[in-house]
């Protein structure tokens, strides 16, 4: 289990992303899925506005030139379709344009994530360093990917830039 407390860049918003090495794990964890976002779900607390939980499983990704350093900013894209041929498009798209962010300087990795009815697709990239991140995004190649991913979505996406504030590895099985 990989369990990582992230900050947004602008301090707003604290992300808890936890990455479960398999789905018995996770259910040890959080035995019932409907209690997520209940009053009971363990990531709930008093000072807590709002919690968006999503769940999913791997569904690929890709990885950079810096894959094994540790992340120093990462996004969460937590991207919403109609149903699963768009979230495979989204996928393929992903891999397609992997050819030049495997290469890019500073770029550790993108995994994905994919709910279990294919509408909720998470994509966590992760960069080196904020510069290495600005460069990423300044490069005019990302804003066509962008057009091409918003004519597939059924509702506007959630993003969320954001600082690695704290890493936790280990089992709490």
């Amino acid at each position: 289990m990989l369990s990582r407390v992230h900050l947004t860049l602008d301090g707003s918003t604290l992300v808890h992303h936890t990455r479960w090495t398999n789905e018995r794990d996770y259910h040890l964890w959080r035995p019932d899925d409907a209690a997520v976002g209940g009053p009971d779900d363990p990531c709930r607390h008093p000072a807590v506005r709002t919690n968006v939980t999503v769940t999913g499983a791997a569904a690929g990704g890709i990885q950079g030139p810096a894959v094994g350093q540790p992340p120093r900013v990462v996004a969460v894209a937590i991207r919403h379709f109609a149903g699963p041929a768009a979230a495979a498009t989204v996928l393929g798209l992903l891999h397609r344009s992997g050819e030049w962010k495997r290469d890019h300087p500073g770029f550790i990795a993108a995994d994905v994530c994919l709910s279990a009815d294919g509408r909720t697709f998470v994509n966590y990239p992760a960069w080196a360093g904020r510069g290495a991140y600005e460069a990423w995004m300044a490069d005019p190649r990302i804003s066509v990917g962008q057009a091409e991913i918003a004519r597939l979505e059924s509702a506007p996406p959630q993003y969320y830039v954001c600082t690695v504030e704290h890493d936790v590895v280990g089992d709490r099985g």
